[in-house]
């Protein structure tokens, strides 16, 4: 709890202390009820790393996270830690590995019917397509946003703001001044 509270305020150093403290506890610990915990101070830490721009020492953390989500079939927790690896990935320029995870992500979310991560996952990779130039790709993944019951209003805020910033790519700032 220190952790998360050091990293709500910012404190970036000492929430990263607090939670390697707290995961030398939990790896020495056989309790099964705080597996979950684990997991999430695993992503906790990773997620630190990734602020602090280390995005390599990140995606360790998650992969750790990821083996024992795997262990534990935790797919919440496993689709929280592969699309945040995923961005770390992007970070790294690493792009074809981040389009190949959030893709596992996709048909993991569509699996389990957790349709909040398959939408960020839609609006990261219409990111990633939009940023390559790739813009009718890109207008295609933020349109199921669009379309999609179960967006939220952010979710629908941002594939609009990404839509219209994939028009003014292409110089059409006819289209673009709509989606704004």
């Amino acid at each position: 709890m220190k952790g998360y509270n050091y990293d709500e305020l910012d404190d970036l150093p000492h929430a990263l202390m607090s939670y390697l403290h707290a995961l030398k506890i939990l790896e020495k610990t056989s309790d099964k009820s705080l597996r979950a915990r684990h997991i999430d101070v695993l992503h906790d830490i990773g997620n630190i790393f990734g602020k602090s721009y280390k995005y390599t020492n990140a995606i360790a953390y998650y992969d750790r996270g990821l083996e024992l989500a795997t262990n534990e079939d935790d797919q919440s927790r496993m689709l929280m830690l592969m699309y945040s690896k995923a961005y770390d990935l992007l970070q790294l320029k690493r792009t074809t590995e981040s389009i190949e995870l959030l893709k596992d992500a996709c048909n993991l979310s569509n699996r389990y019917a957790d349709t909040t991560m398959l939408l960020k996952c839609f609006n990261l990779l219409g990111v990633i397509h939009k940023e390559n130039s790739f813009f009718t790709a890109a207008r295609e993944y933020y349109q199921y946003i669009l379309e999609s019951p179960s967006a939220t209003a952010r979710d629908r805020a941002r594939a609009l703001h990404n839509t219209a910033v994939a028009y003014l790519k292409l110089e059409n700032i006819g289209l673009s001044k709509f989606f704004l």
